[in-house]
This record gives structure tokens, C-alpha cells and sequence, in this order.
């Protein structure tokens, strides 16, 4: 089924913005992501989140990151702003900061890659007060760190999602896996009820 007409528009007023924050709990430990989508009307068009066993806050972070972009191309969304809590993140996605982890840099080119096949993402960094969506999903994904099989009808894999009526799921299971790719700067296990 064909996303919505919203997702196809060329009214550059309507913005699409997603939140997205990643946990753990040790450092590493049980991790979690999470991410919080709206229109400009803040309408809640999905709510994201999943469990990814032992990871870093970074790893956890970037997660949340490709889980909301992931969304959006899955959804055609040509445009996105998005903001997150992670300063380190918020600043690589940017160019501002390099990728040092190498265990990060998979996960960097992969974003980097969504970002590219949406077209224009813009980053922007948030205070905590003002990520509180998406951090209570990163920490139902903490809580739950058990892999998605069978989700409920209306519900997909990311580990979990909830979307708007606006935007049908997916039929079958998707894979949560991270790809590796090289991506290329382009300017700048329990369901969730809403």
C-alpha cells in the first residue's frame, strides 16, 4: 500500500520531525532505543522502540537515529528535521565532530546512507526536557530486550512500532539488523499502546 499523500508533498510548510534517544543501563548494558515522530501539527505519527541486548549509550543512541530514519524512507518522507539529546551524534550527523569508535562508524554510514535516500535531513541538538518522548521509548526498549516474532496486528518490528492510521504497517516482520554501507554527508518483547 502506497504511503500517505502527506509523505508525497511538495508544500515545503509541512515538516516532518523525528525525536529519537537510545540508553543503557551499566554502560554497556541492557540498551534500548527509541523515536517519536510528528508533523508540524504535532500529530504523533509513529512511536519506535526496541530492545538491542548489551550495548553502549552511544550504540543505543544511533539506533534510535536509523530506527526514525529507516521510518521515513520506509514512508517516503523527503524532508525530516531531527533532533536528539546526543550532543556526540547530533554534531557527527552534522560534520562538526569525527567518528573515532570504530564501532561507530558502521552505524554513522548506515544513517549516512537513510539521510541520502530521504533527501534533505536537518539536525538539530535538544535539550533532555524537550526529548521526553522518545526517551520513555528508549526505556520501554530497555525493558524489554526481547526480539520481536509475532507483533500484533497494526504492528511491525523495528523491534516495536506504533503508527498512525495515516501510515498502514508493513506486512511481515522487518529486520532490525543494521546494514553497512557507505553513506555520503548530504548537507548539513512487548508492544507500545498510544
Amino acid at each position: 500500500m502506497p504511503a500517505h499523500p502527506l509523505f508525497h508533498s511538495t508544500d515545503a510548510r509541512i515538516v516532518i520531525t523525528a525525536y529519537f534517544d537510545g540508553g543503557s543501563r551499566g554502560n554497556p548494558g541492557p540498551a534500548g532505543y527509541g523515536a517519536f515522530i510528528v508533523d508540524d501539527a504535532g500529530t504523533v505519527l509513529a512511536e519506535l522502540a526496541g530492545g538491542i541486548g548489551v550495548a553502549t549509550n552511544n550504540v543505543a543512541e544511533y539506533r534510535g537515529l536509523l530506527a526514525a530514519l529507516q521510518w521515513a524512507v520506509d514512508n517516503d518522507v523527503r524532508a525530516l528535521h531531527v533532533r536528539g539529546d546526543s550532543l556526540l551524534l547530533v554534531q557527527q550527523m552534522k560534520g562538526v565532530y569525527r567518528v573515532k569508535n570504530e564501532g561507530l562508524l558502521p552505524l554513522y554510514r548506515e544513517a549516512r546512507h537513510l539521510c541520502a535516500r530521504i533527501g534533505t535531513v536537518t539536525f538539530e541538538h535538544v535539550p533532555r526536557e524537550r526529548n521526553k518522548d522518545a526517551d520513555r521509548l528508549s526505556n520501554v526498549g530497555m525493558d524489554s530486550n526481547e526480539p520481536c516474532t509475532h507483533p500484533p496486528r497494526g504492528w511491525y518490528c523495528v523491534a516495536f512500532a506504533r503508527l498512525a492510521p495515516l501510515a498502514p504497517a508493513p506486512s511481515g516482520d522487518m529486520d532490525p539488523t543494521v546494514l553497512t554501507s557507505s553513506g555520503r554527508q548530504n548537507g548539513s518483547s512487548r508492544p507500545i499502546r498510544t
